[in-house]
């Protein structure tokens, strides 16, 4: 039940539960471009991290994620295709 990251929780490019501790924090910058008729293309960029403490926090523990509807991160790598329908 500890957190994890995960591209289910926003940073892409991570099998879920391959890192885990007791907090968890993230961000991720996404840029969305239509390209034609109801397709479009994203870009991202993020960092997220695992840790106990505050002080567990160090730029070694930072986990990078970027990509174009394919997430790399350190050591695995993630397919992100969606089709989503907005009402």
């Amino acid at each position: 039940m500890l957190p994890t990251l995960d591209s289910s929780k926003g940073i892409r490019g991570y099998y879920e539960g391959r890192y885990r501790d007791k907090n968890e924090a993230d961000i991720v910058v996404e840029l969305r471009q239509h390209v034609w008729k109801r397709n479009g293309i994203v870009v991202w960029g993020g960092l997220g991290t695992v840790f106990d403490s505050l002080e567990g926090i160090t730029s070694r523990r930072l986990l990078p994620s970027y990509g174009v509807d394919f997430g790399i991160g350190k050591h695995s790598t993630a397919i992100a295709l969606g089709m989503n329908e907005t009402f």
